[in-house]
């Protein structure tokens, strides 16, 4: 069973990261500590051998940093933990040997390992800690380079022994101050990611039951659009109609036949057959979709500028056009006569902006974009920028909604270059 604090964070990193930077303070300590005490207290100390353990310590630290730039997961992170507080112990033991062993002030130091140890790790792997401190301690009572005579205090040696206590308390007082507070701040962070988790979980739950409903109701629409076609293609056969009648159910046998292939597509995702298409460039997987876009919605004037799109490939993604459709439809539900469509990309990223001259929308509406079913419309559901956001969400990306200087709406849809382009 892990400690609360091992998970803090979200990571198996998080908890390196705080012994990496605890390592670096420990080290400036022995090294002002070896300093203060051959230059101030003019001890003559073995600096070969107390240097080399310090040398070595920095150098595992530098192992340290090269793991954490991996960025990777360890299968064992408690292990992993065990290894760098162990390291630390002997590091510790080793300065402690070359300095007077258990005769020395600073052996009190051996409680903060132990106390980090408790907050970071499982009781029998602390417990296995102990164990070690407590060998390595009692052997430095019996092994060790005994501390010549201090000469700053003359023949009043406990005083000086007293001085090295007093910093002992004052380094460790120092380090358990830094480590809680880092260690409070990584409960935080983890406290506020699991509750995006929740959030998150709530939301996924309220879209799985909408697209239950959605390919419900595709099956039972299936039978009334192919009657609906069928009355079509025939009523635009009968010759005593008037043209202007004949071009409206024209038009609205071009758009029963959209949905009908609507719902082939949601039947061919609930097959497992969807995004099986082979990349195409975007500037063609875009005119398609705003020709399919423009069948549904004939009377809006749509302006679509395109910036840095030649050469970029596009895999058949049905949810990001289904985004799209909502965002375009939103838009031109708030300003018929200004629909404004910008398309560009750099190196890493594709952005999608949508652009209408409407009312805009109440910060507190903003804020809850995304998150909740929001509608400014009276016949509106609210469910189409919630799809929109969690298509965006699984796809890698992100959207951003603004209000237009002059009135309107600025909806930034932004997307990971690379995931689009190996989506096939």
């Amino acid at each position: 069973m892990r400690n609360r604090l091992f998970l803090a964070g979200g990571s198996s990193a998080a908890p390196l990261r705080l012994l990496f930077r605890l390592r670096w303070l420990a080290l400036a300590g022995q090294l002002l500590a070896i300093a203060g005490a051959v230059v101030w207290l003019e001890v003559p100390l073995p600096l070969p051998p107390l240097l080399s353990v310090v040398a070595l310590l920095a150098l595992f630290n530098l192992f340290t940093a090269w793991q954490l730039r991996r960025e990777r997961r360890w299968p064992r992170p408690a292990r992993m933990l065990l290894l760098q507080i162990g390291a630390d112990i002997l590091a510790l033991t080793g300065l402690l040997y070359f300095a007077g062993g258990a005769a020395n002030p600073f052996v009190s130091l051996y409680l903060l390992p132990i106390s980090i140890a408790a907050a970071l790790l499982p009781l029998p792997l602390v417990l296995v800690l102990t164990l070690l401190t407590l060998v390595c301690y009692s052997a430095l009572m019996v092994w060790h380079v005994p501390l010549p005579h201090i000469h700053a205090f003359g023949h009043d040696q406990f005083w000086g022994h007293q001085i090295g206590m007093w910093l002992t308390f004052v380094i460790a007082a120092g380090l358990i101050v830094w480590f809680l507070s880092q260690a409070a701040r990584l409960i935080r962070e983890r406290d506020r990611q699991l509750q995006l988790a929740r959030e998150k979980a709530m939301r996924n739950e309220h879209i799985l039951s909408l697209a239950t409903l959605a390919a419900s109701t595709a099956h039972e629409l299936g039978t009334p659009l192919a009657t609906l076609a069928l009355l079509t293609d025939e009523l635009c056969q009968d010759q005593a109609l008037p043209a202007d009648a004949v071009a409206d159910l024209q038009l609205m046998a071009e758009q029963i036949a959209r949905m009908k292939r609507l719902l082939s597509e949601i039947s061919g995702r609930a097959d497992g057959n969807a995004d099986q298409l082979r990349s195409v460039p975007l500037s063609q997987w875009l005119a398609q979709l705003l020709d399919d876009w423009r069948l549904l919605r004939p009377g809006i004037a749509l302006q679509c500028h395109t910036d840095a799109i030649e050469g970029v490939l596009i895999g058949a993604q049905v949810g990001l056009a289904k985004a799209l459709h909502n965002l375009l439809n939103n838009a031109a539900d708030a300003s018929p006569e200004t629909v404004e469509l910008r398309v560009s990309a750099d190196r890493q990223r594709l952005f999608f902006e949508v652009l209408d001259r409407g009312p805009g929308l109440a910060p507190e509406v903003a804020q809850l974009v995304g998150d909740v079913p929001v509608s400014t419309k009276e016949q509106g559901l609210g469910i189409g920028l919630l799809l929109t956001h969690a298509s965006i969400e699984q796809l890698g990306g992100e959207v951003a909604v603004f209000n237009r200087p002059g009135g309107g709406t600025h909806i930034r849809v932004t997307l990971p270059r690379q995931q689009l382009e190996a989506m096939t």
